[in-house]
């Protein structure tokens, strides 16, 4: 069974380079943002009643895993491209 120091870790994994770029390249720019805030607008501040099914319940937290690791390696592939963590999202590529 997982520990938490297994799930800490697996969010601070690198994105192998061909995978962080590419995400660098079609998440940057301004459909790449919009995308990502139509995410996470739909995944992450819709709320789920208390009455959700169990299964809908793991199915949304996967979704909104793959939304944090999209972002994630966008910034990893940024930061490889001498973009910065930070500051170079908003920058075109």
């Amino acid at each position: 069974m997982p520990s938490w120091q297994d799930f800490e870790r697996d969010e601070q994994a690198k994105a192998p380079p061909e995978l962080a770029a590419c995400c660098a390249r079609v998440l940057a720019g301004p459909d790449g943002r919009e995308l990502l805030a139509l995410l996470r607008a739909r995944l992450f501040d819709a709320v789920l009643g208390p009455a959700a099914p169990e299964p809908v319940l793991r199915s949304r937290e996967a979704q909104r895993h793959l939304v944090r690791d999209l972002e994630r390696w966008r910034d990893q592939g940024l930061a490889a491209l001498g973009g910065g963590e930070k500051g170079a999202r908003n920058r075109p590529l």
